[in-house]
């Protein structure tokens, strides 16, 4: 890690007025065609290379004053490292599906980039990925395909690219599926979401709207990295975008649910062109929550309510972590499969009167992690103070790409990935509070070959059991290719 400098003042207003964001709806429902069986994708020529994000600015050294102990996962959860007190053990994980989509990947039909996403209401599950996505109704049993490429009209002089997200709302029985697209002729594009009620995801009639780079306000730019968070009133959309290979914004929009019911959508966007990458915190009410980083030991935090046309920001310090690239994290096979992972935040969610960001950090931090690992700041909404910095970290493996989510308890739900010299890369689910325990879902057979992995996965409060969570995750389990990512989806809880 790099010797620490003067803290950096964020550049940020403390407060910020949202403006409209102009939508572009479909007229007409669209029918989707569901398969019996996944294709192989053929993929875009025009699929994006990896983009250069800004340097993270070093701030004061913050230390940690309770230094979180190695991992341990339960019983069935593989190699586990003993805690370094006797305790009791919390209670276990108990999984009530957990399925891999076998056909993904013996279909070659996603990216080693996997990202996989998970929506469910009773027993429709949908889930999305690079560059998938299908639709069990028998509560995965069974799954169709979906072929995201054919799904939707093109934009003009654009196409599908790769990201997706899905997410359902309880509050209006909506699915909602994000799709993004290829840049145009003038290096833009949109995210386009689709939305379905539950019964009209299993006829397969979808409507769509566009959110583009223009509405966004960044003209001439290219939008990434997508993410879905819903309230009872309002769907937000958080995106980077890229003028070439440079980082140009970051945005956030929301969107009336009310609007898109009455099928007039009216949106409003926040815009930072000073703060890499917003990451909402999942289940807000009433006000949203959102971070990003400002150097490697202080997070920007906003807040924005449903009522007002203004959002607010606060900083706080965490304790120092390592943003320098690349990571690094070898195979049992020799290949590092972090090569492309970064320090962006992957996970947010609030329970209660609590606000959790996760992101992956380097090996070293004031800890001296000797691996890649997921630090997570626990901020409390009254005092605006850190209650907590917590560290999923391994001796051997590396720990990366987590996201958060809340159940109807106030429990706090992780999906992760975890390899390195001592495992291929694994997939992990757990319960981060009120005794954290954690659980394999299913051991990785080699590393990625073209040394990739995905930025993201999904961990989402089940309905109508609001105590279960939904989690997304992926392995490799074939012999050899790029394209044959294997998804699982776990429902699970105590």
């Amino acid at each position: 890690m790099a010797s620490a400098a003067e803290p950096t003042p964020s550049k940020v207003p403390s407060t910020v007025k949202a403006s409209v964001c102009r939508i572009v709806q479909s007229v007409n429902p669209h029918a989707l065609t569901y398969l019996d069986e996944a294709k192989r994708f053929n993929r875009n020529k025009r699929i994006h290379r990896r983009k250069v994000i800004p340097e993270l600015a070093f701030g004061e050294v913050i230390g940690d004053a309770q230094p979180t102990r190695p991992l341990a996962l339960d019983g069935s959860g593989g190699q586990a490292h003993p805690i370094a007190l006797a305790e009791a053990a919390p209670p276990p994980i108990n999984f009530d599906y957990n399925a891999q989509i076998s056909d993904v990947g013996t279909a070659d039909t996603a990216s080693h980039v996997c990202e996989p996403t998970v929506a469910q209401n009773g027993n429709i599950i949908f889930v999305t990925g690079n560059w998938f996505a299908c639709v069990s109704t028998d509560g995965g049993q069974n799954y169709s395909f979906v072929d995201p490429s054919r799904s939707f009209p093109d934009p003009p002089n654009s196409r599908f690219c790769c990201d997706q997200i899905a997410i359902y709302s309880s509050h209006t029985d909506l699915f909602f599926w994000l799709l993004q697209y290829s840049e145009d002729d003038k290096g833009e594009n949109v995210q386009r979401i689709a939305y379905a009620s539950t019964a009209d995801v299993v006829a397969g009639t979808w409507n769509f709207f566009d959110i583009s780079s223009k509405a966004l306000g960044f003209k001439g730019a290219w939008l990434d990295y997508p993410d879905l968070a819903v309230s009872s009133t309002f769907l937000y959309m958080t995106t980077n975008a890229f003028r070439g290979n440079q980082w140009a914004g970051t945005a956030i929009a929301r969107v009336s649910l009310a609007s898109i019911v009455n099928g007039a959508i009216t949106a409003e966007k926040v815009i930072s062109k000073t703060l890499f990458n917003f990451r909402v915190a999942q289940q807000p009410e009433g006000t949203v929550y959102w971070a990003s980083h400002v150097t490697n030991s202080r997070i920007q935090v906003y807040a924005w309510p449903d009522a007002s046309p203004t959002a607010t920001s606060f900083e706080i310090d965490v304790p120092t972590f390592n943003s320098d690239q690349p990571y690094r994290s070898t195979t049992p096979d020799n290949r590092d499969w972090l090569e492309r992972v970064d320090r962006r935040m992957t996970g947010g969610t609030q329970a209660g009167q609590q606000l959790f960001f996760a992101w992956t950090a380097g090996a070293g931090g004031v800890n001296a992690r000797p691996n890649p690992y997921v630090q997570i700041a626990c901020v409390d909404i009254a005092t605006r103070a850190l209650l907590d910095s917590i560290n999923l970290w391994d001796p051997v493996d590396a720990i990366a790409c987590a996201a958060l989510g809340t159940n109807g308890e106030n429990e706090v739900g992780i999906s992760y990935s975890i390899g390195g010299p001592g495992r291929f890369p694994s997939h992990i689910v757990g319960i981060l509070t009120n005794p954290p325990t954690y659980k394999l879902t299913f051991a990785g057979q080699r590393g990625p070959n073209d040394r990739k992995w995905g930025d993201y996965l999904s961990v989402r409060r089940c309905h109508p059991d609001n105590n279960r969570f939904i989690a997304s995750g992926y392995t490799l389990v074939n012999a050899a290719g790029n394209n044959d990512a294997t998804p699982n989806i776990t429902i699970f809880g105590r």
